[in-house]
């Protein structure tokens, strides 16, 4: 073999493995997905639902999909004829996107919802944070027990935010919240900040949740702002009522596998011809007479 036949079959052979090292290393980053949901407001008078604004709906599929798919509408002020809640707006926002990190996507929602004085909005800020503006002040009121107790506020709103790596987050914001038993007689302040699943009870008339956490299967998370039952009978306890202000709801976010561009059956397949490639290269070098 001549040495320009030896250089030959070594570059082929180089060339083979090469070529096979490329298609096992081609695998593209992963594309995460994100979703997020936020509902400002739902009253229940028994089982029967006198209001509910809906939700806005928010998804992402990551690169390669249609982007950020957003359903709802953001604000309300229709309260359904109903009396239990009254509130200026009635405001819902989410969002979900998918953002670029080392090299990777990962897929992030948030989600702000609840209620505010007239003139308010709450929206998804760039940061995934709930951007509130209040409106008027004393703008929300719910009657636990008309003319008896009542609970007022400048807003109610819960947000959260999730990421297809880490665990969600969410909590909740109570502006200048109190309960008032007959009229101002008796102001009870409730936390601006609640600690999850923080309690309140009004003996006789009403349970209340501040800041209600439920972890949902696969890494999401729903935070409820305010959930108030409403008891009808003082002996058995018995709901007549169920009111949510400000619901949300983020992720789960699903981790995309990576897939290479030569996956499953194809992949060992395009490996080998690359390697047949190189190999068949040398042979017929090999089998050339000597000139």
């Amino acid at each position: 073999m001549t040495t320009n036949s030896r250089r030959s079959s070594r570059m082929a052979i180089g060339a083979g493995i090469a070529g096979t090292a490329l298609l096992l290393a081609a695998s593209p980053a992963a594309a995460d997905t994100s979703t997020a949901s936020a509902t400002a407001a739902s009253v229940k008078l028994g089982a029967a639902p006198i209001l509910d604004t809906g939700a806005v709906v928010a998804t992402n599929a990551g690169p390669g999909g249609a982007g950020q798919v957003k359903t709802g509408a953001p604000t309300s002020t229709a309260l359904g004829g109903q009396t239990l809640l009254t509130a200026g707006v009635l405001a819902q926002d989410a969002s979900a996107t998918n953002v670029n990190d080392n090299g990777g996507n990962i897929g992030l929602s948030a989600a702000c919802a609840g209620a505010v004085g007239q003139g308010g909005v709450l929206q998804v800020g760039p940061g995934g944070g709930c951007v509130p503006t209040l409106g008027t002040p004393n703008g929300v009121n719910l009657n636990l027990n008309p003319g008896l107790v009542t609970l007022g506020a400048d807003a109610i709103f819960a947000q959260c935010t999730a990421s297809s790596k880490g665990a969600p987050t969410g909590s909740a914001t109570l502006v200048n919240a109190n309960i008032f038993v007959l009229g101002a007689a008796l102001p009870i302040s409730l936390s601006a900040a609640p600690t999850p699943n923080q309690g309140v009870s009004v003996p006789g008339i009403a349970s209340i949740i501040l800041n209600e956490q439920i972890p949902l299967a696969g890494g999401g998370l729903t935070v409820n702002a305010l959930h108030i039952t409403l008891l009808g009978n003082v002996l058995t306890g018995q709901p007549v009522a169920d009111i949510i202000v400000g619901s949300v709801t983020c992720g789960p976010n699903a981790i995309a596998p990576d897939v290479s561009i030569f996956s499953g059956p194809a992949l060992p397949a395009a490996a080998a011809g690359a390697a047949v490639v190189g190999l068949t290269y040398v042979v017929r070098r090999r089998r050339q007479p000597a000139a």
